[in-house]
């Protein structure tokens, strides 16, 4: 019952976020591009700063008075990590810090959504980025056209698209934390793990993205909850659900597709590993799966397929003549060596960088793009490898217990199939852009519950080494989500 009551308060929260969100970045929002940068930066950074002294208020007449600590923890971190998003956003508008959105005149994704703004239809070509399905972009072209007929102009009403990509970068924390809790994180350790979740710099800089990135990110997450959810206790209603947010995702980018992947190893394995799933319950549940994913997720691979010729899971060609073009360097220079090639500073450098493993290592965190404090993003670089290191540990830990890994299976099947079509794309399409790490993201909410889930059978084997593995974790994931902030500052 306690628990029950204290899951009430972050739902009314993040209601009231939504709206809080919609109020401010659509009714109340300005033209980004009439604002000098000064004002840009003084506008995000009071964001940050007043939530970050809010919040420390909270936390201590909260907990003082009373509240539950958990509970008080989390609406802080939501809070903030929304904050973050938000400043984000206002930061860098829709002209900057983008992929594949470029101007009205092209095919990128800011014409997909003009067009669907204006026109209501769909592309007549699927050139560059209109091979794409249309989710995020019409849901783009619903603020876009609801911005002008509030009189903004058309700069405004493109800022205004931000407005989606930041709640969905937010929706993702709260999709986020239930992962972790589903992975039977203690108390304390959820807080630090969804800590890392809210600060983590990818989501960050995906919440001002207006390209359809952040909202397929969004839906995996979604996804891989309700796949947990059917695995841990099968019902129908998780079935679908994980079956609808499958289908949309797919409907917003098709390699969410991948999920449904996942979803057959789990149902596989579940059937044989507990004799009191019946097949008839499988059956139904797996048709409720396919029943409302297919239609929503191919739809739209099957119109460009009769209309343009388009294969499933076309990717828009480059051309070897591109400077980002490596295919001339070996493969194992590229993806078998740790490091290799010349560091070009800490923050990554997409046109001259070439190994895969040593340009996520940066691009994971910042993108393509510089912040500025290369001390604090030295920090953040060392933390955040760390942390990998110790959610590869867990994965070993998982794998070492058979209980624990058969009840891990959801989660290291979409992780595993993350990174193995990743090393796969990059060596189908051998460029510089192919190695962002935009591709893989729902890889640091896996990281984060192998942690969770590795971390009851820790505490079990040796209390001493437990308690001293924990306070490690906890450093390090202060002094990433500090960092982080100075990064944004």
């Amino acid at each position: 019952m306690t628990d029950r009551v204290n899951e009430k308060l972050p739902l009314c929260f993040k209601i009231l976020l939504a709206a809080v969100s919609a109020v401010l970045l659509l009714f109340l929002g300005v033209d980004q591009a009439a604002l000098s940068d000064d004002a840009k930066v003084l506008i995000s950074d009071a964001i940050i700063l007043t939530t970050l002294i809010i919040s420390a208020g909270v936390a201590f007449f909260g907990i003082k008075g009373g509240l539950p600590q958990r509970r008080t923890l989390l609406l802080i971190i939501f809070a903030c990590g929304f904050a973050m998003r938000l400043a984000y956003a206002v930061r860098y508008g829709y002209y900057e810090h983008q992929h594949d959105v470029e101007g009205l005149n092209t095919s990128g994704h800011l014409s997909y959504i003009y067009k669907l703004a204006t026109d209501g239809m769909l592309p007549d070509t699927n050139d560059w980025q209109y091979c794409h399905p249309p989710l995020h972009h019409f849901l783009a072209s619903l603020v876009v056209r609801a911005s002008l007929a509030l009189g903004k102009t058309y700069d405004a009403a493109f800022e205004n698209i931000q407005l989606l990509t930041v709640l969905y970068s937010t929706l993702t924390v709260f999709a986020g934390n239930a992962i972790i809790r589903e992975s039977k994180a203690g108390s304390s350790l959820e807080v630090w793990l969804t800590a890392l979740l809210a600060f983590h710099p990818a989501f960050i800089i995906l919440s001002g993205s207006i390209n359809n990135d952040m909202l397929t990110v969004m839906l995996m997450t979604y996804a891989m909850l309700y796949l947990m959810r059917w695995y841990r206790s099968p019902s129908f209603k998780s079935a679908a659900l994980c079956g609808l947010f499958t289908g949309l995702g797919m409907m917003s980018k098709f390699s969410a597709a991948m999920i449904a992947v996942s979803a057959a190893a789990a149902v596989l394995i579940k059937f044989f590993t507990e004799k009191q799933l019946k097949f008839p319950k499988v059956l139904l549940h797996a048709s409720a799966f396919c029943g409302i994913m297919l239609p929503l997720g191919l739809w739209y691979q099957i119109r460009n397929y009769y209309l343009f010729g388009q294969a499933i899971g076309y990717v828009a060609p480059i051309g070897t003549g591109s400077r980002l073009y490596i295919g001339d360097i070996s493969i194992v220079k590229r993806l078998l060596l740790p490091f290799s090639g010349e560091l070009h500073g800490v923050y990554a450098d997409v046109w001259n960088e070439f190994n895969l493993w040593q340009y996520l290592l940066r691009n994971s965190l910042f993108g393509e793009y510089g912040f500025g404090n290369d001390m604090a993003a030295a920090v953040l670089i060392i933390a955040n490898f760390a942390l990998v290191i110790i959610s590869l540990a867990a994965l070993v830990v998982i794998i070492k217990k058979r209980s624990l890994l058969i009840s891990s299976v959801p989660v290291i099947s979409v992780w595993l199939l993350q990174m193995i079509s990743f090393v796969i794309f990059n060596i189908k399409y051998p460029y510089r852009c192919s190695m962002d790490f935009r591709y893989i993201v729902p890889t640091v909410i896996c990281g984060l519950s192998f942690i969770a889930a590795a971390q009851g059978s820790i505490k079990d084997r040796c209390t001493a080494v437990y308690s001293t593995l924990k306070d490690i974790f906890k450093f390090l994931a202060a002094l990433f989500c500090a960092a982080s902030v100075i990064i944004f500052l």
